[in-house]
């Protein structure tokens, strides 16, 4: 799995009257945990800890802030196809098919 961090900033403080940059893609992990609010461990899939802080509520990477985090598979597609959808919704391969 990979972070995606989106709604940067430069300065924690900013007023944000758009959604801001968006960041890095890191990873890859075989495993995300945040930690009460206030930092993401992070498990590498070599098996390495590291820990990403968080000031207020946005993660700190790179001296920019970022006030969204996604967690995404690194091939999204092959991962909806390996989970079909309930009865009665959609997929997203319904909405955007290859």
């Amino acid at each position: 799995m990979l972070i995606k961090l989106e709604h940067g900033r430069m300065n924690p403080d900013e007023e944000m009257d758009e959604r801001g940059f968006d960041g890095p893609l890191l990873g890859p992990f075989k495993e995300v945990r945040p930690i009460y609010l206030n930092t993401i461990r992070v498990t590498f899939t070599s098996g390495e800890v590291r820990h990403l802080p968080m000031f207020d509520d946005m993660v700190v990477f790179d001296n920019r802030y970022y006030g969204k985090y996604a967690v995404v598979d690194p091939n999204p597609r092959e991962a909806i196809k390996t989970l079909p959808p309930k009865e009665g919704q959609l997929s997203l391969l319904d909405i955007n098919p290859a």
